[in-house]
């Protein structure tokens, strides 16, 4: 499933993916993490800063530009199962909204 995702949704992505699986999981979730994660030329552009008092993300809102993420069918299943889960937990926050639409909402054959 191609996702296009913004800076912040790249962000609330990694928090999803799980810390531990099988060996398939684990080098999945890998690489999609690299994929996720932002280059030195993006951080640049950006402007991207990690707060070292609380790990909250800034950047320039005003450059923000999406990304197209591939995602095996697996972690599409892996995220929307997280996403259900804090929903019937009632965990979910405002930040999630966007990827809740993306992965629980839209279908795994949609193009976002």
């Amino acid at each position: 499933m191609k996702v296009a995702l913004s800076i912040k949704n790249r962000i609330m992505t990694f928090g999803l993916l799980p810390e531990t699986g099988n060996i398939q999981t684990v080098k999945m979730v890998r690489e999609l993490r690299e994929e996720l994660a932002f280059t030195e030329e993006e951080n640049e552009k950006y402007n991207l800063n990690i707060s070292p008092q609380d790990g909250s993300y800034k950047w320039n809102k005003e450059a923000d530009e999406e990304k197209n993420v591939d995602f095996p069918g697996v972690m599409v299943e892996v995220i929307k199962g997280v996403l259900k889960d804090m929903d019937e937990k009632k965990s979910l926050t405002d930040n999630h909204i966007d990827l809740y639409d993306i992965f629980v909402d839209a279908g795994e054959d949609t193009e976002v």
